[in-house]
This record gives structure tokens, sequence and C-alpha cells, in this order.
């Protein structure tokens, strides 16, 4: 017999340690530095070494206005369960994050607008779609 996989709302996969994921790099702007975490995360840390940076969940949000900024030196928990992030500023950046067994294909694909069309796969029939979430804020 063979066990399903944890999806995204498993919850015991966030009730454990997380397993370590390291990363340092030179962030860059347009476009930003796009950091894709091989499963969903339990927590991010991020340290910004050299001057301020910003951080996001999506492209448009890091380039727009739905983004958080830390100063040099500074450092910042998020605890959010995403895939990806990205970091604009052309300033060194740390991060730790802890990962969950959740396989980032069982995340919806975040974002602050979406064009309903009925063309589109993801479409449902009433402005709602399968594996994305919209909301203001993301970006």
């Amino acid at each position: 017999m063979q066990w399903p996989q944890p999806g995204f709302n498993f919850t015991p996969a966030y009730q454990i340690s997380g397993l370590p994921y390291a990363l340092t790099g030179t962030a860059t702007s347009a476009p930003a530095y796009h950091v894709q975490f091989p499963y969903v995360t339990k927590f991010i840390t991020v340290k910004a070494d050299g001057g301020s940076l910003k951080i996001g969940f999506t492209a448009n949000g890091v380039a727009g206005t739905n983004y958080f900024s830390i100063s040099n030196n500074d450092t910042v928990t998020f605890e959010v369960r995403v895939k990806e992030m990205y970091i604009d500023g052309a300033h060194t950046f740390h991060i730790i994050a802890g990962l969950t067994g959740i396989p980032t294909a069982s995340i919806p694909t975040l974002t602050g607008s979406y064009p309903f069309s009925s063309s589109d796969p993801y479409f449902t029939g009433s402005n709602s779609f399968t594996n994305v979430l919209t909301y203001e804020g993301i970006g």
C-alpha cells in the first residue's frame, strides 16, 4: 500500500523541527534574486549584510509595494509556508530556513492579482482558480 504525500495543510509537518536550509548570496535588482526552496518552509530567517534589502514573496510584490524592508545587519524571521521568495537590493544576504517534508508542488501559487479568463487552465467558472491564492498584500 502506498501512503499519500503530505499536502500544504498537513499540520504535523509544521509541528516538528524543520530540515535545515542555508544560503548566502548577493541580491540583485531588476530582476530581484529568486530563492526557490526544495520543500515548503516552516520558517525563514534573513540577515542583511552590507546594506538594506527588500524581501517579498512574489516578483511583483518586491518590485511594487508588497515587501518587507530590513536594514544592514538586521535579522528578521518569517513564520510562513512558502516555496519561494524574492530579495531586492545589491547587498549580501544570509538565509536559514526550516523546511517541512511537503513537496513544493502542493503549495498554491501566491499572487495579488490574477487575470480571470475562461481560457485560463486554472479557471473554475466562478472567478476562482484551482491551486492559486489571490489576495491583496502579496504582490
